[in-house]
């Protein structure tokens, strides 16, 4: 699995550099940037190089670690954004990924933070406003289905410049068991949509049938702290 991700934190420090431009692909460390859509004092984004397997969770972990030992921190306008490689889908995979997740939002719903769930975020739209997804088979008319806006839970706009699909529902997050999770969750969603499109809402976590029992029981775990 190929990702990398970009969540807005205020790092408790003062005179941090600012390294360019957010969505520069390519450069081979984590970085530190501006974002006016964070709010609260010394605010900032923080991007991750490109990740590659276990040798990519390794290095996110120590990555966090640092954070929290320097003290970054989240608020309600902090969000975590998870890129997967997608340069190897072909049109309808790409387009199964947005029909699962269309049939998957209101129960990922329940394990987000309410200020990300349904309409509640206007940088992270609901794809139930959008049922012509289910009839998409290719990327240009799901870019067209969602208006050719990047502000939906699941970013269409992404693969023109990065090949990825950007994945923007969750909130802001420094805790490494709530980020892995959730990049598996999304890792694994690419790749069973590979062979397979759902057509019917999934109502209960124990059918997600892309995790693994641990998975399931974690997002179960956060299901039932969040409601």
């Amino acid at each position: 699995m190929i990702f990398w991700l970009q969540g807005s934190i205020q790092p408790g420090l003062r005179g941090h550099p600012s390294l360019g431009f957010p969505h520069t692909d390519g450069h081979a460390f984590f970085k530190f940037v501006s974002d006016g859509s964070v709010r609260g004092e010394n605010a900032i984004e923080c991007v991750s190089p490109i990740l590659k397997g276990a040798d990519g969770k390794r290095t996110l972990k120590n990555a966090l670690k640092t954070l929290n030992q320097a003290g970054a921190t989240v608020n309600k306008s902090c969000g975590l954004h998870v890129h997967i490689g997608a340069a190897n889908l072909t049109p309808e995979q790409y387009a199964n990924v947005f029909i699962n997740y269309y049939y998957l939002e209101t129960l990922i719903d329940t394990f987000m933070a309410n200020s990300r769930r349904g309409n509640n975020n206007g940088y992270c739209a609901s794809l139930r406003n959008h049922p012509g997804l289910i009839d998409c088979k290719t990327i240009d008319a799901v870019k067209s289905e969602l208006d050719f806006d990047r502000y939906h839970k699941v970013n269409p706009m992404s693969y023109g410049r990065h090949k990825t699909i950007e994945f923007r529902q969750h909130q802001g997050s420094t805790d490494e068991k709530k980020i892995l999770n959730w990049v598996m969750f999304c890792g694994r969603l690419v790749e069973w949509s590979k062979k397979h499109r759902l057509d019917a809402d999934v109502t209960s976590i124990d059918a997600i049938p892309f995790l693994t029992a641990k998975e399931k029981g974690f997002f179960k775990s956060r299901s039932n702290e969040l409601n």
